[in-house]
């Protein structure tokens, strides 16, 4: 049995937090009720919006503002390279020099500047996770790839 105590997190970030807990202790389980209701990937998924060219173009334009931005650009286009097809974390961050756990961390800084300049709405990130595993839908992936390219 867990031994939880009272940590002071922002609500908007408490799903985020109890999902960054339950990533690397198995035994953590993210309440039903606190659970973000997007849709989960697959089929049922496939009317999720996917990001808009603009607020993926600030995420492309700010990355050398912050380490965090541009470590999320790499990811983005590690996604981009095999959508829909899902990556599991480690090995993305293994092909970017760091451990999962390391690149999770470095994410809180971007999970701030997605809310203070494109939206809070962090229940639709331009990327999925589940268990571990990460991927972007095709759409999102071929708007990332023009915005890169461009």
């Amino acid at each position: 049995m867990n031994e939880f105590v009272a940590v002071p997190v922002p609500a908007h970030l408490v799903v985020e937090v109890m999902k960054f807990i339950a990533d690397f202790d198995e035994t953590v389980r993210v309440p039903a009720e606190v659970r973000p209701t997007r849709p989960e990937s697959g089929p049922e998924g496939a009317d999720r919006p996917s990001w808009t060219r603009e607020e993926l173009e600030i995420i492309h334009q700010n990355r050398g503002s912050m380490p965090s931005v541009e470590l999320f650009a790499q990811v983005l286009s590690h996604l981009a390279a095999t959508a829909p097809e899902a990556m599991h974390r480690d090995k993305i961050a293994e092909e970017l020099g760091l451990d999962g756990l390391t690149m999770v961390k470095k994410f809180g800084a971007v999970t701030r500047f997605i809310n203070n300049r494109i939206s809070s709405r962090y229940d639709q990130w331009p990327i999925e996770w589940v268990d571990g595993m990460w991927s972007m839908n095709s759409d999102t992936a071929d708007l990332w790839d023009s915005v890169t390219a461009s």
